[in-house]
C-alpha cells in the first residue's frame, strides 16, 4: 500500500486525502493480493480512528469499502470491543441483511441486537424506546406507503370540506391537486422540511417575506399532517421525522451525561462506541443531526461512501452525510480507495468515463483524472439497440439463457437493471412468461395482480355494467382464475350459446360488426387515435400477463363484445355458470355483502370466496421461485394493512379499498424473498449492496434514462432552502432551470453508475431505437467509447423464412416450456403430413422423427405442461365457420383508416376488428386530447387551447410522475404548433368548411365491387382557392410519413375518392350537405399535419405531408381500385398475414398470428 500526498477536499475545508490500493495492478480482484492490501488499509484506518472521532473512507464501486468495514468490525472485536458496542448501519434493510451473516456475533458468540441495521431501524429503535420510557407507550413507524395514504386522506378531507383547506394558490388548481404527481411533490416537500426540522412558523414567515404562496401551503399542510401523526393509534413517526426525533433523544442523553459504551437511560442497550456507516452516499441528509449528536456522545464514526453511485437522491440522500464527515474529520481528510476489486477492463473504463462526466466530488481524487490510469482487465461491455420492446425482451431472455446454459453462469449471478421499480416489475413478468426464473419486485396494492382486483371488487358499483364486465375479465385472466386469451374467447362462445341474443336484439349483423359500429377510429372517443406505442418506461405499473391484452373483446365493454360475461353474471343462477365464472360470482357476491364491514373482515371473506388458498400454498411450497410466493405475500401484506387501518375505527371496507388503491408505494414486507438460483430484475437502488457476474441495464432511451425533468419545482424546495438560510431565493429563470436540469442529469448518471458498478465480468447496455424512442445521452457516450451498438430487429417474420427481417438467430427457438410444447406439436404435424404423403395411411409412429417429437410431448405432459396433452388440441383447432364473412350482396362497410390497416395486413385487420385491440396507451390518450383541441378551436387561440389542455390533461391516468411531466411538456409543445397551423390557414388561401365532418359515400355497382359504403370522419374540411374540397388529418405520431408514401397514402386517398363519389354527403354542425355542391366533383388533395413538429408554411414544411389531388396523380384511379380490392377482400373467408418489421412491431394480436417464426408468436400462445 502506498500513501499519497494530501488531496483537496470538495469544499473549502482544510484537510487532505490518503490513498489506499485495493490490490496490485496485476491482480484480478480476489486472492492474496487483495487481502494483503486490505490488511494494510485496515491498519491505517484503525490508526486514523484512534486519532480522529470521524473518519471518512471514499472510493468507487468495487474498491473494497464493504470488505474493509467487515475487517474493521472483526479487528475491533479482537481488541475487546463487544459486538453490541459496534453499530453497523446501512441505508436499507436489504443492505443490512447482506451484512448480518458476514459480521457474526463476535468472540463471545452472543450479542443483544442485530449485527447490522438500517439507519431508519436504528433511529426508530431509539425513538420508540425513548417514547416507551418517557410516555409509557411506544410509537408506530409510518412507512412511505402509510405516509402516502395519510396524505391522500388529508387531501380528500380538504376537498370534502371536513377540514379547513390551505390557502391554495392559483397555480395549485383543483385539476393539478387531483393528479397523482401532486401528492408526490407534496410528500417530497414535507419530507424535506421535516428532515431539516424547520418549524411551521418559520416556513410561513419565509412565505410572507418573499411572497411565495406555495410555501405557505406547505406550512399549513405541515401543521395538519403533524397533527395527524400525533393522534394516538393513528399516526406515529415517519421516515423523515424519525431522525429529528432520534437526534433529540440522543441530545437528552448528552445533557444527562451518558457516554458512548454506557447504557441508554431508556434502554439496557449501550450507546455505540463505534458506528460503521456503509454506503453513506445513500443515507438521507436528514440523518446528519443524529450522527452529530452521536459524535457529541463520544461515538467514533467511520463513514464509507462511494460519492458517484448515489441511488437514493430522490429520497433525500444528496451527499450531506459525506460532506459532514469530511468537515468533522479533524482536518485529516478522507482515506481514498482507488484500486478496483472488480470490473477491471471495459466495465471499469465505462464506469470511470461516466464518473468523470457526472461526478460532483472529483476533488477527492477517488477517480483518476485520465483513462491512462485505469488498469487493464478482462471485463467486457456490449451495447445493443432493439426495434421495439418485444424484440428487447425476447433477446434479453435469450441472452440470459446463453449465459446460464452455454457459459455456466448461475441464474443468481445475472441481473437485469431498470431505471424504475415499475419497469422492473413489468420486465420480470415478461421474462417469467418466457421461462426465465426471476425475483419479483414488490408493487403497490392498486397494481399488483393479486390484490388489485380485490380492491376493485370492494369499490364496484353493482349497477355499473361496464365496471362489472371489466372486473370480471380481470379476475378471469388474472391469478385467481388464470384463463388465457383463447380460453376466455371459448368461455364467451359457450355463454353466447347458453344466453342467446340480448332482449330486443336481432341476429348478429356482421356488416355492422366489421365497420358500421366501429367505423373510423376517429369517430369513437374510446378508440386510440394513433396506433403508436407510448414512450418511456411505461411501466411504473406492471404489464398485463401475456395474452390478457390480446383477449378478444378486451377493449370492449361491458363484459366482452356482446356483454355475455356481464349478462351471465346478472341473469344466470350460480349453479348454471361455468366453473371459472362461478369463482368470479362468489368473489363479487362476497364483495357486495362486505363493503360496509371493517376492512380486515371483508378481505377475509373475499379471500375465502376465491378458494385459491390451498392451491397457492401448494404451488409456493413446491418451488421457491414460483410467482405464487409473491402473490401470497401481497395478500398477506394487504391483510396486515387492513388490520392496522381497521384500528382507526372510522374506515369501512369500501373506503379502505379506495384509499389503498390510490397508493403509489409498495407496503413493506418481512417475508423471506426467493433466494434460489433466480435472476434479479430490479432498479439499481435495490441491488446497491450486492454484485453480479453478468449485468444488463435497460431503459437507456432519451427522456427515460436520463430523465431530465427537474424535481421539486411545484414547491421550489431549493428556493425554500435558500430562504430558510436567509438568502433571497433565486428565480426559476431559464438559466437557473438549465442549471438544475444539468444537476438532475448528473443525478441520473450517478444512478446509472450504481448499476454499472454491480458488474464483475460482463456488462450489456440496452436501448430501444425504433423511431419513436431513441438511445439517450448516456448510451451515446458509451458508443463513443466502445463503438456503434449492435441493432436487433423486431422478432417475428414469415414462418419458415430464416433470415426474415428481424430474425436474430438466438431468438428463433422457443423460450418457455409452453413454447417448446407448441413447437413440438407443429413439428409432429409436419412429420405426420410428410409421412402421409410418402406412405399413404402410415402411422405417425412409423417415422423416427415423429416418434421423437411425440416422446418429447409425452415428457412435457408428465412435467405438467397442459399444452402438451393431446386432449387439449382439438379444442383450439375446431373451425367455427368456413363461410365468407359477408355475402355477395351484403354491403361492405369501409372506413378510411381501416383501408390502410387492411392493406397493411388482412389478418391483423380481421382480428383487431373482431375485438383483439389493446387498451389505449398514454400516447394515444394524448393524441385524442390534441384532436379535441383542433375540433374545439378551429381558428386557434393559444391561451384558450392551453387552458383546455391543462384541464383535460390533469384527468389522464399515468403510472409515473416523470412520464406525466414529459408528456405534458410534449403536449404543450403540440398545442403551440397546432395553434400556429390553425392561425395560418386563412392566409394560405383555405376556407374552413367544418371540423369532424362525417363523409358518406356508397355504390351498389357490382362492376366496382359493390355494394360498399365508405363512412369516416374528416378532422378538418377546407375549400381551396379553386373551390375544391381539401382534407386535413392530424397525426400525433413522432415520426411523420415519408413524402414517397404520400403519393398513395391509403387513408387520404380513400377520403378523396369518397368525396368524388357521386351522391357523397357531408354531415357536420351545419347539417347534411352534398359534397358536389360544396366543392365540385374533383377533390383538391389532402394532407397530414404533425403537431409534434414546429409549424412552417409551404408543402415541404416538416410538420406537413401533402397528397396531391387524385386527378393530378400519375395514376388517377389508384384510390378507387384500392377501395374495390378492399371491399372484395373484406367479403373473403380467408385473411392471410402479411408480416413486416413495421406492422408486426406494434401489432396487438401478434400472439395469435401464424406467420410468426417458432418461439416468436403463435408458439408462445397456448
Amino acid at each position: 500500500m502506498s500513501t499519497a500526498e494530501p488531496t483537496p477536499q470538495p469544499q473549502p475545508a482544510a484537510g487532505g486525502a490518503r490513498e489506499a490500493a485495493g490490490e496490485s495492478a496485476s491482480g484480478t480482484g480476489t486472492g492474496a493480493g487483495l487481502s494483503a492490501s486490505l490488511e494494510a488499509v485496515q491498519a491505517e484506518l484503525v490508526e486514523a480512528l484512534a486519532a480522529a472521532q470521524v473518519v471518512p473512507v471514499v472510493g468507487g464501486a468495487g474498491t473494497g469499502k464493504t470488505a474493509l468495514l467487515r475487517r474493521l468490525h472483526a479487528a475491533l472485536g479482537a481488541r475487546g470491543v463487544r459486538p453490541e458496542e459496534i453499530a453497523v448501519l446501512t441505508p436499507s434493510r436489504e443492505g443490512a441483511d447482506a451484512l448480518r451473516d458476514e459480521l457474526g456475533a463476535g468472540a463471545a458468540g452472543l450479542r443483544q441486537g442485530p449485527p447490522a441495521r438500517s439507519v431508519h431501524s436504528f433511529a426508530f429503535g431509539l425513538v420508540s424506546a425513548h417514547a416507551q420510557t418517557a410516555f409509557g407507550s411506544p410509537v408506530s413507524f409510518v412507512s412511505g406507503a402509510d405516509q402516502d395514504a395519510l396524505l391522500a386522506e388529508l387531501l380528500a378531507g380538504y376537498d370534502a370540506g371536513r377540514q379547513a383547506p390551505p390557502t391554495w394558490t392559483a397555480r395549485l388548481s383543483p385539476e393539478l391537486r387531483a393528479t397523482a404527481g401532486f401528492r408526490d411533490h407534496l410528500r417530497e416537500a414535507l419530507n424535506e422540511v421535516m428532515g431539516r426540522d424547520w418549524a411551521q412558523s418559520e416556513i410561513a414567515a419565509a412565505a410572507q417575506r418573499f411572497g411565495r404562496g406555495e410555501w405557505l401551503v406547505v406550512a399549513q399542510v405541515l401543521q395538519d399532517y403533524a397533527d395527524l401523526l400525533a393522534v394516538p393509534n393513528f399516526g406515529g413517526v415517519d421516515t423523515a421525522a424519525v431522525f429529528v426525533e432520534a437526534a433529540a433523544a440522543i441530545a437528552g442523553e448528552v445533557a444527562a451525561g451518558t457516554a458512548a459504551g454506557q447504557p441508554w437511560s431508556f434502554s439496557s442497550e449501550p450507546a455505540p462506541r463505534y458506528l460503521l456507516l456503509d454506503a453513506a452516499q445513500d443515507v438521507p441528509d436528514a440523518a446528519v443531526p443524529m450522527l452529530a449528536r452521536l459524535r457529541e456522545l463520544g461515538t467514533r464514526i467511520v463513514v464509507f461512501a462511494s460519492p458517484d453511485t448515489a441511488s437514493q437522491s430522490f429520497r433525500g440522500a444528496r451527499g450531506a452525510v459525506l460532506r459532514w464527515a469530511l468537515e468533522a474529520g479533524g482536518g485529516r481528510g478522507p482515506l481514498v480507495l482507488r484500486e478496483p476489486a472488480r470490473g477491471r477492463g471495459e466495465i471499469l473504463r465505462c464506469y470511470r468515463e461516466l464518473a468523470r462526466t457526472v461526478s460532483a466530488a472529483l476533488a477527492l481524487r477517488h477517480v483518476p483524472a485520465t483513462a491512462a490510469e485505469d488498469p487493464a482487465g478482462p471485463s467486457t461491455v456490449r451495447l445493443r439497440t432493439f426495434e421495439g420492446a418485444a424484440a428487447q425482451t425476447r433477446s434479453l431472455a435469450a441472452l440470459l439463457r446463453g449465459w446460464h446454459h452455454d457459459e455456466g453462469v448461475p441464474w443468481a449471478d445475472c441481473a437485469l437493471l431498470t431505471r424504475t421499480a415499475g419497469t422492473a416489475a413489468a420486465l420480470a413478468q415478461q421474462l417469467e412468461y418466457l421461462g426465465i426464473p426471476v425475483a419479483h419486485t414488490q408493487l403497490p396494492f392498486g397494481v399488483d395482480r393479486a390484490t388489485a382486483p380485490l380492491l376493485r371488487a370492494l369499490t364496484l358499483d353493482p349497477g355499473d355494467r361496464a365496471g362489472l364486465g371489466a372486473l370480471a375479465r380481470e379476475l378471469l385472466t388474472g391469478p385467481y382464475v388464470g384463463l388465457d386469451a383463447i380460453a376466455l374467447r371459448g368461455l364467451e362462445r359457450e355463454l353466447a350459446g347458453d344466453l342467446g341474443p340480448a332482449e330486443g336484439a336481432g341476429p348478429p349483423d356482421r356488416a355492422a360488426d366489421l365497420g358500421e359500429t366501429h367505423g373510423d377510429p376517429a369517430e369513437q372517443p374510446s378508440t386510440p387515435r394513433e396506433e403508436t406505442e407510448a414512450p418511456g418506461d411505461g411501466m411504473e405499473a406492471p404489464a398485463a400477463e401475456p395474452g390478457a391484452a390480446d383477449a378478444p373483446g378486451a377493449a370492449d365493454a361491458p363484459g366482452g363484445r356482446d356483454g355475455f360475461i356481464d349478462r351471465a353474471l346478472r341473469e344466470l343462477p350460480s349453479d348454471r355458470l361455468p366453473g371459472p365464472l362461478r369463482t368470479v360470482h362468489r368473489i363479487l357476491d362476497a364483495a357486495v355483502e362486505s363493503a360496509a364491514l371493517d376492512p380486515h373482515t371483508a378481505l377475509w371473506r373475499l379471500w375465502t370466496a376465491a378458494g385459491v388458498a390451498e392451491d397457492w400454498r401448494r404451488r409456493a411450497l413446491a418451488s421457491p421461485t414460483s410467482p405464487h410466493n409473491d402473490r401470497l405475500d401481497a395478500v398477506v401484506r394487504l391483510m396486515a394493512l387492513a388490520e392496522k387501518l381497521a384500528e382507526r375505527g372510522n374506515l369501512d371496507a369500501a373506503g379502505f379499498a379506495e384509499l389503498v388503491a390510490d397508493q403509489h408505494f409498495a407496503q413493506d414486507s418481512l417475508a423471506q424473498g426467493a433466494d434460489g438460483d433466480i435472476v434479479t430484475v430490479a432498479p439499481p437502488a435495490a441491488v446497491a449492496h450486492t454484485q453480479f457476474e453478468r449485468v444488463c441495464i435497460v431503459d437507456l432511451e432519451e427522456g427515460t434514462w436520463p430523465n431530465p425533468r427537474v424535481r421539486g419545482t411545484v414547491f421550489d424546495l431549493a428556493g425554500l432552502a435558500s430562504a430558510m438560510e436567509g438568502t433571497p431565493p433565486p428565480g426559476l429563470d431559464p438559466a437557473e432551470y438549465r442549471r438544475r436540469q444539468r444537476a438532475t442529469v448528473d443525478e441520473e448518471g450517478r444512478l446509472l453508475l450504481c448499476g454499472i458498478g454491480r458488474a464483475r465480468t460482463e456488462l450489456v447496455l440496452a436501448s430501444i431505437d425504433d423511431g419513436e424512442q431513441t438511445p439517450g445521452v448516456f448510451f451515446r457516450l458509451c458508443e463513443e467509447l466502445f463503438g456503434p451498438a449492435e441493432h436487433r430487429g423486431a422478432p417475428g417474420g414469415a414462418a419458415g423464412a430464416p433470415g426474415a427481417p428481424g430474425n436474430t438467430g438466438e431468438d428463433d427457438l422457443p423460450l418457455s416450456l409452453r413454447g417448446v410444447a407448441a413447437h413440438a406439436r407443429r413439428r409432429l404435424r409436419e412429420e405426420h403430413a410428410r409421412t402421409a404423403d410418402a406412405q399413404a395411411g402410415a402411422a405417425v409412429g412409423a417415422d423416427p422423427a415423429g416418434q421423437d417429437w411425440a416422446l418429447l410431448l409425452r415428457a412435457l405432459e408428465a412435467a405438467g405442461v397442459p399444452e402438451a396433452r393431446p386432449a387439449t388440441w382439438l379444442n383450439w383447432q375446431r373451425i367455427s365457420s368456413t363461410d365468407p364473412v359477408l355475402g355477395e350482396h351484403d354491403t361492405v362497410p369501409i372506413s378510411p383508416s381501416r383501408v390502410e390497416s387492411f392493406a397493411e395486413c388482412r389478418l391483423r385487420w380481421f382480428l383487431t376488428d373482431s375485438g383483439g385491440q389493446a387498451g389505449q396507451t398514454a400516447a394515444q390518450s394524448l393524441g385524442t386530447l390534441i384532436h379535441a383541441l383542433a375540433e374545439h378551436h378551429p381558428h386557434g387561440g393559444l391561451n384558450a387551447m392551453r387552458r383546455e389542455f391543462e384541464e383535460a390533461f390533469a384527468q389522464l391516468p399515468y403510472a409515473s410522475a416523470w412520464q406525466r411531466e414529459a408528456d405534458r411538456e410534449a403536449g404543450l409543445g403540440m398545442v403551440t404548433n397546432l395553434n400556429d397551423f390553425l392561425v395560418s390557414r386563412r392566409g394560405e388561401g383555405y376556407e374552413l368548411l367544418g371540423v369532424e365532418e362525417e363523409v358518406l359515400a356508397a355504390t351498389d355497382d357490382p362492376e366496382r365491387a359493390g355494394p360498399w359504403r365508405i363512412r369516416g370522419r374528416i378532422d378538418r374540411l377546407e375549400r381551396d382557392a379553386q373551390g375544391r374540397l381539401h382534407v386535413v388529418d392530424f397525426k400525433t405520431a413522432k415520426v411523420p410519413a415519408t413524402q414517397a408514401q404520400m403519393a398513395e397514402h391509403a387513408q387520404l386517398g380513400t377520403y378523396q375518392a369518397a368525396l368524388e363519389t357521386p351522391g357523397a354527403t357531408l354531415t357536420g354542425a351545419d347539417g347534411s350537405r352534398s359534397a358536389e355542391q360544396l366543392g365540385g366533383t374533383a377533390a383538391g388533395g389532402a394532407e397530414l399535419v404533425y403537431p409534434r413538429k414546429a409549424h412552417k408554411s409551404g408543402a415541404s414544411a416538416p410538420n406537413r405531408r401533402i397528397q396531391p389531388p387524385l386527378a393530378e396523380a400519375d395514376d388517377p384511379g389508384w384510390a378507387l381500385r384500392l377501395i374495390e380490392r378492399t371491399a372484395e377482400g373484406m367479403r373473403s373467408a380467408v385473411f392471410p398475414a402479411t408480416p413486416s418489421t413495421t406492422v408486426c412491431r406494434t401489432c396487438p394480436v401478434r400472439s395469435s398470428c401464424p406467420a410468426m417464426v417458432p418461439g416468436a408468436g403463435e408458439e408462445e400462445a397456448p
